[in-house]
Order: structure tokens, then C-alpha cells, then sequence
């Protein structure tokens, strides 16, 4: 256990330590680190020089007026735009609806192809050549 430094009539210094565990102990300020004293740098007078808008009525009206015109064909290139789009939708739409057109067309014949092409009769025949008869009340099974 650290014995503390004898309280004598010498008051210390705010900042002491005591190194030394015995009776005889010497209390010893903490060393400080030296620093330099803080300066600001002088900085040089700067002069500042104003530029006075000329106050001009017309000037200002004049770039209102192209500011606004300048809006107007913006506005005017996006809506061409936009129709140019709605158009050229439409128009593959159409495409799409003529080549419908004609696909249906196209199925509606082979359609017809297919049922002149079929003759029952012949295919009857043909099944009765080959032995194949219609069955007997025997082999009819009733369902349901």
C-alpha cells in the first residue's frame, strides 16, 4: 500500500505524485509538456470588388419572354413526341389485326379442306374390308 507523503507545513503543488513507498517519501510535481502558444495567422485585407446589375426593364422582359417561349417548344416536342408514340401503337395494332384477318381466313379454308377431304362412307367400307363388323347386343356394355 502506497504510504502518502507527511503533511507538513509545505503545501504541494496541486499536480504531485508520490514515487516511493516509504516513510521518507518525496512528493514530485508531474513534468507538464511545454507548448507554444496558439497564433492565429493574420490574414491579409482583402478588397472586394461589386459588380452593379444594371437594372434594365426591357432586358428583363426580354428574357422572360424567350424563357417562356423556350417552355412552350419543350412542352411542344413532348407532346409531339407522345403522339409519335400513340401513333405508331396504333399502327402495329392495325397490322396486327389485319394479319388476324387474314390468319382466320387461312384457317376457315383448311377447315373446309379438311371436311371435303373426309368421306364416312369410304372409311366404312374400307373398316368392312379389313373384317372389322359392328357389334352384337351382347358386346354392348350400357355405361352409367
Amino acid at each position: 500500500m502506497a504510504v502518502a507523503a507527511r503533511v507538513s507545513e509545505e503545501r504541494y503543488a496541486p499536480v504531485t505524485v508520490v514515487y516511493r513507498h516509504s516513510k521518507a517519501a518525496v512528493a514530485q510535481p508531474v513534468p507538464q509538456p511545454k507548448t507554444r502558444p496558439r497564433t492565429r495567422p493574420v490574414a491579409a485585407p482583402q478588397t472586394k470588388t461589386r459588380l452593379r446589375r444594371v437594372k434594365d426593364p426591357k432586358l428583363k422582359q426580354k428574357v422572360v419572354t424567350i424563357g417562356s417561349i423556350v417552355f412552350v417548344a419543350f412542352l411542344a416536342i413532348v407532346m409531339l413526341s407522345g403522339y409519335i408514340m400513340v401513333n405508331s401503337t396504333y399502327s402495329q395494332i392495325n397490322q396486327m389485326k389485319a394479319q388476324n384477318v387474314e390468319l382466320e381466313a387461312s384457317l376457315n379454308e383448311l377447315n373446309a379442306q379438311l371436311e371435303q377431304s373426309v368421306d364416312l362412307n369410304e372409311i366404312r367400307q374400307a373398316a368392312l374390308s379389313e373384317g372389322m363388323i359392328y357389334p352384337d347386343s351382347q358386346q354392348i356394355v350400357p355405361i352409367g
